[in-house]
């Protein structure tokens, strides 16, 4: 009896066994049903239901149109569609339905809460960089529901993640969605261990041009990363705070051709008198893209201590933007330039004659006149 009684709890206990194990392949199949194209959400519309088969197709074409269709549907459903889409487990569909999301400017104006969920999901968890990124842009393009989520990934553990984070406000500030909440989790990210998280925190700060950052650019002018100190070079200019002006200065002597760019760059914007000298000193340096940034930046400074060295500039054959210094001497205004302009009206090359022809005309000498009456059988 006892042996009865073990055998037949056995069979129960093997019973069961094969119902659960048969109850989750019945639940893998509905799965995969779903991710291999078949929608396992009962859509309201056999339309739907039809698209949603065509989103999950192995076919890119077949994929984009009904990616397409969805995004510009009036059925408010459809964004559940391109929603469900998101959380496929093949990669190609969930690019799709993201690039669809991402050009839909319907939902951006009134975005419901779970897409900006949906989106800050795949853009935490997706290991595809392509796909992420396009999760990033597309809450950049939500505007204020989607800050308070962002800044919190901007305190995830994983540096990807917080890329992703920092690259998205930094979009969101360049389309005008300014918010006062971004401004200090993005002065922190500049001192984040990922370079660039850094480098994105500071661009952000570009087109916020908040001056409570400008102290802490400022700092970020010493970051080891030479892409990081470029683009606080060049946000502290956009800002147009007088403070970065001697920090500005230092990184003239930069390592980093780009930083020192940036640098003499922003001081032209900056059009501090503090800066006229040290631009000078750049026009007998090698680096030929800074010395023309330093001319372009001392016509715009209006310094007539630049006269001279833009004259010796001026008559250096070896200067490639001799050109640009005619004009700046132009702009400047000073009657010291007249005779060396006047000069250069006899130049071989017919550019730097229209050169000197238009810096003089700029100039607005009267003694000018006859010499340029000469030219105008110039054919150059």
């Amino acid at each position: 009896m006892l042996i009865i009684r073990h055998a037949k709890l056995t069979i129960t206990r093997r019973a069961i066994l094969v119902f659960v194990i048969l109850l989750a392949v019945a639940c893998a199949c509905v799965f995969l049903l779903w991710h291999d194209g078949q929608p396992a959400r009962p859509y309201a519309s056999p339309e739907l239901r039809h698209l949603a088969q065509q989103l999950a197709s192995q076919d890119a074409e077949t994929r984009y149109q009904a990616a397409c269709t969805l995004a510009y549907s009036p059925d408010e459903d459809a964004l559940q569609v391109l929603i469900d889409g998101l959380n496929h487990r093949r990669s190609e569909v969930r690019k799709t339905a993201v690039e669809a999301l991402r050009y839909t400017h319907r939902w951006t104006q009134d975005p419901d809460p779970h897409i900006v969920a949906s989106l800050m999901g795949l853009m935490v968890r997706e290991k595809n960089s392509v796909i992420g990124w396009k999760a990033s842009e597309a809450l950049s393009r939500i505007g204020e529901p989607a800050v308070e989520p962002l800044l919190s990934a901007l305190r995830h553990r994983k540096a990807t993640v917080r890329k992703r984070a920092a690259s998205a406000l930094t979009r969101m500030a360049a389309f005008h969605h300014t918010d006062e909440r971004i401004v200090e989790p993005l002065v922190r990210a500049l001192r984040d261990r990922d370079a660039e998280v850094r480098r994105e925190a500071a661009s952000g700060l570009g087109y916020i041009r908040d001056k409570r950052a400008v102290e802490s650019l400022t700092m970020a002018l010493q970051d080891d990363a030479a892409q990081v100190r470029s683009e606080a070079a060049m946000t502290l200019g956009k800002i147009g705070d007088p403070r970065a002006v001697g920090p500005l200065i230092e990184c003239l002597r930069d390592k980093e051709a780009s930083v020192r760019q940036w640098a003499a760059e922003s001081l032209r914007r900056l059009e501090d008198k503090r800066a006229v000298e040290p631009l000078i000193a750049l026009l007998k340096g090698s680096d030929l893209h800074l010395r023309q940034i330093a001319v372009g930046a001392l016509s715009t400074l209006g310094d007539t201590r630049a006269v001279e060295p833009l004259i010796a500039f001026v008559e250096d054959e070896h200067n490639q933007w001799r050109g640009s210094a005619m004009r700046a001497l132009g702009d400047l205004g000073d009657p010291r330039a007249l005779r060396p302009l006047i000069a250069k009206l006899n130049d071989e090359d017919p550019s730097l004659r229209r050169a000197a022809a238009a810096a003089l005309g700029a100039l607005g000498d009267p003694r000018a006149v006859r010499a340029l009456i000469a030219t105008l059988d110039d054919p150059g």
